[in-house]
């Protein structure tokens, strides 16, 4: 469960990198905020290979991280930064580098 989970996202049965465990946040490669696993974005025309299945990307809006692509259990990330919290915030950014000044 995410910390400040938000209502009425929208859940689909989305196998990715962390359907293994579907009760642990998903990390977003792309903008490296959390969320919960199932929720997506599907953007009009956007299709996977079959051209019939709506592509799925991160729920956070102006974020093209796919879900099958981009998409990291949040485990995978603390294990790289065990200073990050054991829940993490929603919309909040988690670097992967190590100098998050840049």
């Amino acid at each position: 469960m995410l910390e400040n989970q938000p209502q009425g996202c929208s859940v689909g049965g989305v196998e990715n990198h962390n359907s293994a465990n579907p009760d642990e946040p998903v990390w977003c490669m792309e903008c490296e905020r959390c969320y919960k696993f199932g929720e997506h974005r599907t953007i009009e025309g956007q299709l996977l290979p079959d051209d019939v299945t709506p592509a799925q990307f991160c729920p956070y809006d102006g974020c093209e991280g796919s879900v099958s692509l981009d998409a990291y259990p949040w485990s995978w990330l603390k294990e790289k930064h065990p200073e990050y919290p054991d829940i993490p915030r929603r919309g909040h950014i988690y670097r992967l580098d190590s100098n998050p000044e840049e």
